[in-house]
Order: C-alpha cells, then structure tokens, then sequence
C-alpha cells in the first residue's frame, strides 16, 4: 500500500506568476539565444519564503509568428544565489505596465515577450536602411590616403575602430534582413525587460539540488556537513 504524501515544508502551488527581468538580449535572427532572468521580487506562500529576488531562471527562446513575439519553451531551470537548482515546468508571459506606470497594460499576461518589431512594410525598410546607413557613415569617416593605387584606408588608431563598428553593422543589418525574410518580421527583446514565469507545477524547494546531484535543498534544522579528505577517500562529519 502506497504511504500518503505529506504535504511539503516550503512550497507554491501551481499557477504562480513569477515577476522577472531579462538579463541578456533574445531576438528573433539568434533564436538559439537562451532567455536568462532574474527573479525581481520574493515569492511567498503561507508566509514562507519560497523564492528569493535574486533568483537566476533559465530558460530556451522560440519565435512565436501567430504573435510576432518571442516565445519560451516550457522547461526552465531556478538558480538560487547559494547554487541550488531547481528544475520547473513553466511559459513566459509578458507584463506590461500603464503608460502612467501605476496601472497594467492590455497586453499583461499575454504569452511570450514583447520586444522591438520591424516588419516587411515600408517603415520597416526604412529602420533597415537606417542600419545600413549607419554602416555607411562608419566608412565615410574612416581617414583614407592617396597611394598610386588610388584612395586606401590608412593604418591608424582612428580607423580601427570605425572598420570594426562597419563590420558590425553590415552583419547586423544582413541578419535582420534574413530574419525578416525568413519570418516575416523581427523582433528583439532587450535585456531589462520585465516578465512574468507562469509556473505549470507545484514548486517544492525540497526539491532543489546541488549541481543537479541527489541531494535535496538543506533544512535549516540540520546539521552543517563539511567534506574534509583523509587519504584517497573523502570522509563527512557533523557540527553540532
């Protein structure tokens, strides 16, 4: 006969809408770019400290064409500051504040994350020839001298750094190009954006580990185990 569940010590249960913030920028031409964020308020229940601000999640982007927004998966890994993992089933949802900032917006709690959106419209064209004109005005400042060769660029330490943002530039505008060809627009979501993890499972912080190892998250009540090698084989030992 199966032992009844007892119910855990620190938990959330399910549907809980966890308020973050993008750490690194996710945009449709690098979809391989994974979403990382930071938990920006405390998650309580019960009266239980369940997941500190501060918290790392980690989770993998996909394009969302139905709303030309950046998707989640739904398998995202919590962080805590003090190395426990904490592996959860969950979808990004987008937040979105009142243009006044004391309200939300109509878009709150929609799915997927809201970002910049070029398009393959005329203003679209035009944002995307802005970017290649940037590349241009990089060239037309790079110091150039006369050879019997005709004009070259000369080899100083004002050039180099103008080449380089050329460089950038010039692969950044192909790779809007590209996605917006591939997709039909583009959108980049930048780093600091506010979001919210739905959580699809209860949350038992019993359930995090060390290094994805066996070891469940430690009680308060226990004992402090240190690891101390005495020959080839380490040993443990309590303090009381």
């Amino acid at each position: 006969m199966a032992e009844p569940r007892t119910t855990p010590a620190i938990y959330a249960p399910f549907g809980r809408l966890i308020p973050c913030e993008t750490v690194v920028t996710v945009d449709s031409a690098s979809i391989q770019t994974p979403i990382i964020g930071l938990v920006t308020e405390d998650v309580y229940h019960l009266g239980k400290l369940v997941i500190p601000a501060g918290t790392e999640l980690h989770g993998t982007a996909q394009t969302d064409r139905a709303r030309e927004r950046i998707a989640s998966g739904s398998a995202w890994t919590l962080v805590w500051q003090t190395g426990e993992e904490l592996r959860l089933k969950g979808i990004a949802l987008d937040r979105e504040f009142a243009s006044n900032q004391e309200g939300w917006g109509i878009t709150d709690g929609s799915a997927g994350l809201r970002g910049r959106l070029l398009k393959t419209d005329n203003l679209a064209e035009i944002k995307l020839f802005a970017a290649t004109l940037l590349s241009g005005a990089a060239s037309a400042l790079t110091e150039q001298q006369p050879t019997i060769f005709g004009n070259l660029d000369s080899r100083s330490l004002n050039n180099a750094p103008l080449e380089g943002a050329q460089d950038v530039l010039e692969v950044y505008a192909r790779r809007i190009l590209d996605a917006i060809e591939r997709d039909g627009f583009y959108v980049r979501v930048p780093s600091g954006k506010q979001f919210y993890l739905y959580v699809l499972q209860t949350i038992d912080r019993a359930g995090a580990s060390v290094g994805g190892s066996g070891d469940p998250f430690p009680d308060e009540n226990r004992a402090t185990q240190r690891v101390v090698s005495v020959g080839p084989t380490p040993k443990h030992y309590s303090e009381p």
